[in-house]
């Protein structure tokens, strides 16, 4: 059977099986996409889904799941979004406890790419919660912020009171609601290309104990990539860290993402991602590339220079020299 007849064959008896025991047809699923994904060219697979998958009626089943609505709804090529991200993380509200596709949605969600957002989330908020403790005047950037769901009040108040957080995102929907939800003046939400900014940051001398991104989709990829880690000693204090989260290749679910969801995020291989933000950090920063699963969380610690005041112990009025 050639793959693009097993294409079919594998939506069909997924569509047929969603009657039943809805998470074995969509598991099936999900491996065979990977098997038929493999064994086509790039242009290929993509022109399959297009032609075979989409018109197919169990691209139009999936849509009772809120994920793949929200997915399929946004321009194509755009990353994960603030709302998409709420019913990743399972923000109360963001979706509709009745929906009937409850089954396919409970899939999804814990399909190791979009478990691998929670996990970026919480990792950043460990990073946020040691922080506080050992620079409590600590200053933070939060890139392609979305909701800052990895911000509460809870955290905050382990910050000191000369403590700021800048939530940037292009999106002045997610800004406003990052507003609405921290109303404290340690955090300040800007609506703007976080590129731009960072790179404006890094021009006007302001400088970071962390600067982070999560699923920064298409916006870093290679020249990107480069110029975001080639910042990391202009925007970070000494000791100050600059951590990305993406998603490795070959991820097992990348078919039925793309298939169904319409969600192509860029694929990223580990050597090269530490060749490339090494090369562009310099030897003021210590690159380190960590897999988990499909995360790849990439992380430059600034050195001190020779001579450099290192800021490293804050109290509540400010830096300890």
């Amino acid at each position: 059977m050639t793959p693009k007849r097993r294409l079919r064959s594998l939506l069909d008896r997924a569509h047929d099986g969603l009657t039943g025991d809805a998470e074995r047809a969509l598991s099936e699923l999900r491996d065979g996409l990977a098997a038929v994904r493999a064994a086509l060219s790039r242009s290929t697979w993509k022109t399959a889904v297009h032609e075979i998958a989409r018109p197919h009626p169990l691209s139009d089943a999936v849509l009772a799941s809120p994920l793949a609505r929200r997915s399929r709804s946004k321009p194509r090529g755009d990353g994960v979004d603030a709302i998409l991200l709420d019913m990743i993380y399972a923000v109360p509200g963001s979706t509709n406890r009745d929906d009937d596709g409850a089954a396919i949605s409970a899939f999804e969600r814990a399909l190791p790419s979009i478990a691998s957002y929670r996990e970026a989330c919480a990792g950043i908020r460990q990073q946020l919660t040691r922080l506080a403790a050992a620079r409590p005047g600590a200053r933070v950037l939060a890139l392609g912020c979305g909701h800052l769901r990895e911000v509460d009040t809870t955290l905050l108040a382990r910050f000191g009171p000369t403590a700021r957080i800048v939530a940037v995102d292009a999106d002045p929907a997610a800004i406003a609601a990052v507003r609405r939800r921290l109303v404290d003046r340690r955090v300040r939400a800007v609506c703007a290309d976080p590129a731009m900014l960072a790179d404006a940051s890094r021009r006007a001398g302001a400088a970071f104990d962390l600067v982070y991104r999560i699923a920064p989709e298409d916006t870093v990829r290679g020249a990107s990539w480069s110029g975001l880690f080639a910042a990391a000693p202009a925007l970070l204090r000494p000791d100050g860290t600059l951590t990305v989260a993406v998603l490795a290749e070959q991820r097992p679910d990348a078919g039925y993402l793309e298939a169904l969801l319409d969600w192509w995020p860029p694929e990223h291989d580990r050597e090269r991602l530490t060749a490339i933000a090494t090369g562009a950090a310099g030897d003021r920063c210590s690159v380190t590339v960590e897999q988990h699963g499909v995360l790849l969380l990439v992380t430059a610690v600034r050195r001190a220079s020779a001579g450099e005041t290192q800021i490293g112990r804050y109290e509540d009025g400010g830096a300890v020299r």
